[in-house]
């Protein structure tokens, strides 16, 4: 019942891996972060050359942004526990952030000082349609819903099984920025 077919499709790819009758364990990560990341570290290039960065939206957008380096120790960690296997998990790092938020904590940990420009997204959508008829689309319409949508994942169950260590936004920013 999802209203977005990328909802829709990974609900079906879950329910294939389920029926699969191979051992599985399911992560639903939440915005996920890190070195060579197309989302967070293509906003904060704009901060190279432009005196603000742009952020789709009103900047309330709420995610807590995961660190790739988790996501990697909790897909190990699981592997090596059969007693989680047929599990599903969601994922995120150990703080809820809105968008600005997130964005003002990256410009702190580059030393950086720009201001936010909240593009709306209506705006954007419009622009992201006439994008998305451009040879590898910088934005399409499909992508602004998704960016504007909350993203926040709920920890407990992974916490109670697997007790992973979660990286604050700040730490795992300053081990590659």
């Amino acid at each position: 019942d999802a209203p977005y077919h990328w909802l829709r499709y990974k609900s079906q790819e879950e329910d294939y891996i389920r029926a699969s009758g191979l051992p599985f364990v399911i992560f639903r990560p939440s915005w996920i972060y890190g070195p060579r990341d197309v989302s967070l570290n293509r906003f904060l290039g704009f901060s190279r050359w432009l005196p603000f960065v742009p952020v789709i939206g009103d900047g309330k957008t709420r995610i807590n942004p995961l660190f790739v380096g988790d996501l990697g120790a909790v897909v190990a960690a699981a592997i090596a526990r059969p007693d989680v296997y047929g599990r599903t998990f969601e994922v995120g790092g150990p703080a809820v952030m809105t968008m600005d938020e997130v964005v003002r904590t990256a410009l702190r940990v580059l030393g950086r000082r720009r201001f936010l420009l909240h593009a709306p997204k209506a705006v954007m959508k419009l622009a992201g349609g006439v994008a998305a008829h451009l040879p590898g689309p910088p934005l399409t319409a499909d992508a602004v819903e998704f960016i504007t949508m909350d993203g926040v994942a709920d920890n407990a169950a992974i916490e109670g099984a697997l007790g992973p260590r979660l990286t604050p936004l700040k730490d795992g920013l300053a081990t590659y920025l």
